[in-house]
């Protein structure tokens, strides 16, 4: 777990940082926000089981139109001492405002997930996106862009790809404390057709103060043509998790 302990130290940090902003950022719209989530779920008896869940979202304005962001997500498994699941992604993203509802964006990132077959995957590129619904209790974005990446796997092979990318994002406002999501991302292998990616996530979260709440979300990833081809189609992920916003 030494990799896990770096990257839930790497939060930490993050939070502090952010934590110890000069107050001068604090106005309406406060130039740093971050958001800092853990999950932990420990079970005893006939099967021991251990899973931990840490994500990391800060974000920056540089400019009224112009904002930056730095996601980071951890997951580890065991069950009766042996590693049942890790996955470690990071992402950098740029957003630039073009109007009150259209954007542009650029993203870059990095993922691997022994468990699903992935080595390691880079990848990046350009988007633009549009604010089809803006409140008040109603929320919907879509993205569409464009991806190269690259891929290793654990059975030594790699490939080279471009993918087209599908994003949309709804959120519906039950109160000032409780909120639901649900997120949809598809990808799309120019390479193979066949070799398309979805991930969805699904969350309603509730506030408790104004810089903690509680979050339950259901998060699905489905691989259509998973390499090896011996892994399964699909992983899915229950989380009930603290989250502190700052």
């Amino acid at each position: 777990m030494t990799l896990f302990r770096a990257v839930a130290g790497v939060f930490v940090i993050m939070a502090i940082v952010v934590g110890r902003a000069p107050a001068a950022w604090s106005e309406e719209q406060p130039r740093w926000q971050d958001t800092a989530e853990l999950s932990f779920v420990q079970t005893g008896g006939n099967t021991d089981v251990t899973t931990i869940a840490a994500k990391n979202l800060l974000q920056y304005r540089l400019s009224d139109n112009w904002a930056m962001q730095w996601k980071a997500a951890a997951l580890h498994a065991e069950s009766d001492g042996e590693k049942t699941a890790e996955r470690y992604e990071t992402d950098l993203r740029t957003d630039y405002k073009g109007g009150e509802r259209i954007y542009y964006y650029g993203l870059a990132g990095w993922v691997q997930d022994t468990f699903a077959g992935l080595d390691q995957r880079i990848y990046g590129g350009p988007g633009i996106g549009y604010r089809f619904l803006i409140g008040p209790r109603h929320q919907l974005v879509g993205e569409l862009g464009a991806y190269y990446a690259r891929e290793k796997y654990t059975d030594g092979s790699a490939d080279d790809l471009m993918e087209g990318r599908a994003y949309g994002k709804y959120q519906f406002k039950f109160s000032e404390t409780v909120q639901f999501s649900q997120d949809l991302e598809y990808l799309h292998n120019f390479k193979d057709s066949a070799a398309y990616k979805l991930i969805s996530v699904s969350a309603l979260q509730s506030k408790l103060n104004e810089w903690l709440a509680v979050r339950v979300a259901y998060e699905l990833r489905y691989d259509n043509r998973p390499t090896p081809a011996d892994l399964k189609n699909s992983d899915s992920l229950l989380t009930v998790s603290l989250v502190l916003n700052l």
